[in-house]
């Protein structure tokens, strides 16, 4: 209780130096805040893409056998088996058309992943212009008391500058780690985006060339493992 308390208090005095533009700064950390969290949940390595949902699912192509195929695509990300979805609805077409089939559908989940990433990046952008904003305001109501008179003393000059430059403070502290987040996840959405591409070359290749698909990831290894085992077995 007393935790709360003084959080309290200390919200009351930052809000009463810095005023409105501390309000919205508080809105922009928290939409901030928001956009992270729903990213970080949905750009879960698991959630998107893995190396190894990939390699059942091209060893379910190469075997062309649609059950398994069906069976592969019910374990592996939704994106991955969406790619696959639309590489089956024109496998009869070449080969050309069925990568252009795939990378429309990668590409639209690539966007899905992008949403409101855009909004990140404008919040951290603008909240230090903010806070600079209200520095500001602080610094010519300062300037206004002195002029006036009503601020020659040195210590209520200092007092109003120091309020003036909470503003600056929030603004920075707020702009500085959403910058920093949103450059990361872009980096994420970007190696997601590559993978996808890869993936739906692999795909391509699984259709058309069963014999030479070899995956050009860290899973190459165990592809080639899975492949020997299904000789050994038949």
């Amino acid at each position: 209780m007393w935790l709360f308390e003084y959080s309290l208090r200390g919200w009351q005095t930052l809000v009463g130096q810095g005023g409105l533009i501390i309000y919205i700064l508080a809105v922009a950390s928290i939409v901030g805040l928001a956009i992270i969290l729903e990213k970080v949940i949905r750009l879960r390595k698991s959630k998107v893409f893995n190396e190894s949902g990939a390699v059942d699912l091209l060893l379910a192509v190469k075997s062309n056998d649609d059950r398994r195929i069906a069976d592969a695509k019910r374990r592996a990300p939704a994106p991955m088996a969406d790619i696959i979805s639309s590489a089956q609805l024109v496998k009869n077409l070449p080969k050309e058309d069925m990568l252009s089939e795939m990378t429309a559908v990668a590409s639209m989940h690539i966007r899905n992943l992008s949403e409101r990433i855009k909004l990140l990046g404008i919040l951290a952008s603008i909240s230090p212009l903010l806070g600079l904003l209200g520095t500001v305001f602080g610094m010519i109501r300062s300037m206004g008391e002195v002029s006036q008179g009503a601020g020659a003393d040195p210590l209520i000059v200092g007092q109003g500058i120091s309020q003036a430059l909470m503003t600056t403070a929030v603004g920075l502290s707020v702009g500085i780690p959403l910058l920093v987040i949103h450059g990361l996840l872009k980096d994420r959405i970007n190696r997601i985006a590559s993978e996808y591409e890869e993936f739906a070359h692999e795909v391509m290749k699984a259709f058309h060339y069963p014999e030479t698909v070899i995956l050009e990831t860290s899973s190459r290894e165990e592809f080639l493992k899975s492949s020997d085992s299904e000789k050994q077995s038949e």
